[in-house]
Formats: C-alpha cells, structure tokens, sequence
C-alpha cells in the first residue's frame, strides 16, 4: 500500500492530511510532530489564548476522532531528525524509522534569536520566544497582573503580545528597532496608527535595539542603545526563521 508521511504540526500538516483524505487518497497517511499537541493554529496564541479567553480546543485543527476516524496515524512529540531520501525513510529521535513513498515538509519556522548570533541571555529563565502552544502556555503563567513585560521587536507578534499583555495588567515596554512598527511591511501611515494604538493603551514604545539580557538581584536587566531597564519577563519577537 502506497504511504505518505507528513513532517509538521501546524495548520499546513493538518490541511494536506485532510485534502488527500477529501479528495480520494486511500493509502496509508502519518502525521509526524514533535509537539505533543494535536495540529493546531497558530495565530490565536499571541491573542485570545494569552489573554485567556480561548483554549487549545478552541484552535485545534481536527480532533483525535478525526484523525482516528480518516485512518491517519499520528506520532506526536517525537521529532523528525533525518531523512534517507534513498531508502525512502524519516529516521526519528526516539530511534524508531517511518517509511514513505512520498514525504511532505510542512515544519513551518523556529522564533529568531538573533541575525548573526543569538542575543546575550536569551536562554535565562523569564526570556521567551512565541511560536509553539507550549511557549504561549509558559508566557501566559508568567503575564499577571502588574509584570513588567520587556518586548524585543515590533513586529506582529511583538505588537499581538504587547497589546494582550496590557490587557492582562501587565506593564509593557517594547524596543522597536524601527521608529514606526511595522512601517516597512505597510508603510507609515498603518505603522504610525498601531504606534499610536499601543500608545494610547499604556505600552512604553522606545526605539532603540537590544544588546543583551542579563539576571540580576531577582530580576532581568535589558541592555539597550537607549540605556538599560528593568523587567520580569522578556519576550523575543524579533521574527522567524525556517
């Protein structure tokens, strides 16, 4: 029997899995992801589920009755790690082997954390990234009420985390390291209204770019072209890459 294998846990692994179900593929069909969640989309955690007011269910792209009721296997949080394009097989890190006939990539793309080497103290506890449930499951423990939220980049996810941090009571500085977020995607009249959007709802924008983090007497010290300030938590926005 003929066997694809899908690379992914995002929404494009869940949509090719149910487009070859939909249009008459019948062989075998395994969805592999090193997230131990059901496929799910993505946008919602930087919004509803980081202000509480969705949950994974809410955002998952099929249930595990879908999935067992279209014949496709799943083998979550076991990540793929190599690939035998001869003999046609994903080697995985538990050790085990999944062959295929046809394979299909859809890793999507890790948080940046840096361009040409990863920014000081990106690893110390309180320093996040955004890109997986389980990082968003992590921020929204960290985000209450009064925190002092350190957002370093000024990009969708910078400006989406920013605003649900505020709405969750925090205190929130973001270091753009352009003076109009966003303005380079779509110009500067929608960046200037977002700029005045976040401004208006309490959030310290100051343009200047990150140096480094470091931990100090309980709390975290970023270091900046602007000088240095403090915070509780610190989120690294500053894009993606594949």
């Amino acid at each position: 029997m003929e066997s694809i294998v899908v690379l992914g846990g995002g929404l494009a692994a869940a949509s090719v899995v149910s487009e070859l179900r939909e249009r008459g593929y019948s062989g075998k069909l395994t969805l592999i992801s090193d997230e131990t969640d059901l496929p799910y989309e993505r946008p919602p955690l930087s919004k509803g589920f980081l202000q509480g007011k969705e949950e994974p269910a809410d955002f998952i792209v099929h249930d595990s009755t879908w999935y067992s009721e279209h014949g496709v296997t799943l083998r979550l949080g076991v990540a793929g790690i190599s690939i035998e394009a001869e003999q046609q097989r994903v080697l995985l890190a538990d050790g085990d082997s999944v062959s295929y006939d046809h394979l299909v990539l859809a890793t999507g793309s890790r948080a940046s954390l840096g361009k040409e080497a990863p920014i000081a103290g990106y690893d110390l506890p309180g320093v996040h990234v955004l890109r997986t449930l389980n990082d968003a499951k992590s921020l929204r423990e960290d985000i209450t009420e009064g925190t002092q939220v350190a957002v370093v980049g000024s990009g969708w996810i910078g400006m989406e985390v920013a605003a649900s941090a505020r709405q969750s009571g925090a205190r929130v500085t973001v270091y753009s390291p352009t003076d109009v977020p966003l303005s380079k995607v779509f110009g500067e009249r929608f960046g200037n209204y977002l700029l005045e959007l976040h401004q208006r709802h309490g959030v310290d924008v100051r343009t200047a770019r990150v140096q480094g983090i470091e931990q100090a007497d309980g709390h975290l010290q970023v270091y900046s072209d602007a000088g240095s300030s403090r915070a509780d938590v610190v989120i690294l926005a500053m894009g993606a890459v594949p």
